[in-house]
């Protein structure tokens, strides 16, 4: 299979002329004979940087912020989402520039394994964290008794924890196809063997198909109970206090936006997995000249399905960045931190932006201890509290009560003129 960095040297072996000695690399052909590929490839791209950079590092303070992650299993979900994210955002950029920009092959042992596998460990992290959430989101529909029990920030942890070990371990199964010689000062793949079409296939299959479709599946069993709760006007949301409406609806908007999150995930996740089932690999004749190559009717579907699976690929990269926006559109709590934090930073520019010039810090800490307070932990003390408050209150009157009446019948406190008849009566 070529890519953008496969050397013309392997694969002209018979050619003499025109393509072996003009075009060295897949760049240098792109750019004589389909432009438009590498347009894409390195226009879009780096806006996704900039958007990932930056929204995943927002998203990253916001979940992992003690008021937000405490009895919230669904934030350390979120948080290990936006660190990987932020992980393969950053890590990306080596490949890119190689592939887009250079048309080079890995030629430094860096780039053979150690930088190769923590890439693909947050390319595929990705997906399975938001099945993840997903499936926990479904046992808090459908099984709600049980929320309790297995949807705990601690749980989540763990399988955070489990799945990056898994996801890790599978991946340095590469290193078995990769060498780095050091004569050559390149890195070498051994793509011809078995064991590799076999690795590379199942790779496809489980992190671009099984793990997003399952994630649909839970996530259309969610939405579909959802909507039945809904409509049936069913307030038994599983949030542990009855019918609370704060609790319930915090409960929704967050599944709401959990539910977004997924199937942008799973959209964008798809067709690169479809695309990569479907994939042609005839490249047409490599011993044509110029001329004879924008007539040939191979080559130029070869460059439309290149410029195809760069759209899809440019697609799937999308959802490394764009996470953010789905939390700023569906999060209430989210946008309140997030704008937190952002007033920090910029200061008075945020609020004057937004319209807010005048506004007293005091209004966002009030913001930030209602979202606190209506907590479910919180409002059961501030319920124990009040019950405390009554019963010494009530403690308090009777014992008042008590004073008054021992005053009043040895003549030393109390209101004694409206208890005299009384014990004038009952001395008679």
């Amino acid at each position: 299979m070529l890519n953008a960095t496969t050397n013309f040297d392997a694969l002209l072996q018979n050619d003499t002329e025109n393509l072996q000695s003009k075009y060295k690399t897949l760049v240098a052909l792109y750019a004589r004979f389909a432009p438009s590929i590498l347009i894409v490839d390195r226009s879009i791209t780096p806006f996704w940087y900039f958007l990932g950079l930056f929204g995943n590092l927002l998203s990253a303070y916001v979940w992992m912020h003690p008021r937000v992650r405490r009895k919230n299993s669904s934030a350390v979900y979120l948080a290990a989402l936006s660190v990987w994210d932020l992980i393969f955002l950053a890590l990306h950029p080596f490949q890119e520039v190689r592939e887009a920009w250079m048309g080079i092959s890995e030629n430094s042992l860096l780039d053979c394994g150690l930088l190769h596998i923590p890439l693909l460990t947050a390319q595929y992290m990705s997906p399975v964290l938001v099945l993840c959430f997903t499936v926990e989101r479904w046992i808090a529909i459908w099984f709600p008794f049980k929320r309790d029990s297995l949807c705990t920030p601690k749980r989540a942890c763990i399988v955070t924890v489990v799945m990056i070990c898994i996801v890790f371990f599978y991946n340095l199964i590469q290193l078995k196809f990769r060498r780095y010689d050091y004569e050559l000062s390149v890195c070498i793949v051994n793509t011809q063997a078995v064991e590799w079409t076999v690795y590379t296939s199942i790779s496809e299959i489980i992190f671009s198909g099984f793990v997003p479709i399952s994630a649909l599946v839970f996530n259309l069993l969610v939405a579909i109970e959802l909507y039945r709760i809904t409509v049936g006007n069913k307030h038994m949301m599983p949030n542990g206090d009855g019918g609370d409406a704060s609790a319930e609806r915090k409960f929704r908007s967050t599944t709401l936006m959990l539910l977004c999150v997924s199937f942008f995930v799973i959209v964008t996740s798809l067709p690169a997995g479809l695309l990569y089932a479907l994939q042609n690999q005839n490249y047409g004749n490599v011993t044509l000249t110029d001329s004879e190559v924008e007539q040939d009717s191979t080559w130029q579907s070869y460059f439309s399905a290149t410029l195809t699976k760069k759209i899809v690929d440019e697609l799937s990269i999308s959802h490394y960045s764009l996470n953010f926006v789905i939390y700023l559109l569906t999060g209430p709590q989210y946008r309140m931190y997030a704008h937190q934090l952002l007033s920090s930073i910029f200061g008075g520019c945020c609020r004057l932006i937004r319209g807010r010039v005048g506004q007293p810090k005091e209004q966002l800490k009030q913001r930030e201890d209602y979202y606190f307070n209506n907590s479910r932990t919180n409002r059961a003390k501030r319920l124990s509290e009040r019950n405390s408050t009554m019963s010494g209150t009530h403690a308090t009157a009777v014992g008042r009560g008590s004073a008054e009446l021992d005053g009043a019948t040895t003549g030393t406190g109390g209101d004694t003129n409206a208890l005299s008849p009384l014990i004038v009566k009952s001395t008679v």
